[in-house]
């Protein structure tokens, strides 16, 4: 997958008024067709844009530049696989209601240029935070600010909830029970918006886990994770873990 920049361009709105009805439909409109975009994990980023701005040319005229009556009104960062994908995922787009369209551009790298974090990379990234900023030093905000609230844990252990909630409640869970808690990532595999990792959380047990009694002792447990991510969040998890390594390790 790649990133492709779709810019919306379209005529400003403030010399041809649509009506309220007119406005609302299209918002729906849109609505619709993000929430399928999301569902596909196609949508990486972006924002509509205010008429606020400045113009420098070098001189600093009121923005937002024009050409004729159209302006830049928004854009999108979208993964696809190519530039003809990538079109292809935009023509069903709402922009076209009003009289507008959308330019969709391929990035290109400089000769000499620092290459940029593919998806799959950034991903990748944001999963070892998870596992060092909030499972390993207790980090809160990393929680709240990498789980959606509507993430599901498929393989939530019996009696916890599959939502965020739960997900918090079971890795609170581990870090009571698990003093000085290490993780240590061994592996990380990244395709599309799925990141697995393979890591070992070590730890002195030291409270009841999963049944288990504390031993006092040091103990090393096996886990491989597997995420989905939108837009820098996780939406889905799986986990394997390995608790016969809860015997003190050798």
């Amino acid at each position: 997958m790649q990133q492709f920049l779709v810019l919306f361009r379209e005529p400003d709105g403030r010399k041809d008024p649509h009506t309220p009805a007119q406005i609302a439909a299209h918002r729906q409109n849109w609505n619709r067709w993000s929430e399928q975009m999301n569902k596909e994990h196609r949508i990486a980023g972006g924002m509509p844009l205010t008429l606020a701005g400045k113009v420098l040319t070098p001189s600093v005229t009121e923005g937002p530049h024009k050409v004729g009556n159209e302006i830049v009104g928004g854009y999108l960062l979208i993964n696809a696989r190519d530039l003809d994908e990538a079109t292809s995922l935009m023509q069903g787009c709402p922009i076209f209601e009003f009289g507008g369209y959308a330019e969709i551009r391929e990035g290109m790298m400089l000769p000499g240029a620092t290459p940029t974090l593919s998806l799959q990379e950034q991903n990748k990234s944001i999963v070892r935070r998870f596992n060092t900023a909030f499972i390993q030093d207790g980090d809160i905000s990393a929680f709240y600010e990498i789980i959606d609230p509507s993430v599901i844990n498929h393989t939530a252990p019996a009696g916890f909830s599959k939502g965020a909630d739960g997900m918090l409640d079971v890795i609170e869970l581990f870090r009571k029970a698990l003093t000085g808690l290490e993780v240590k990532i061994h592996r990380q595999v990244a395709e599309d918006d799925i990141v697995v990792t393979y890591k070992t959380f070590h730890a002195t047990h030291t409270g009841p886990l999963m049944g288990i009694p504390p031993s006092g002792q040091p103990i090393a447990i096996t886990i491989i994770d597997i995420v989905r991510l939108r837009n820098g969040k996780y939406i889905e998890h799986w986990g394997i873990r390995d608790m016969s390594g809860l015997q003190p390790a050798r």
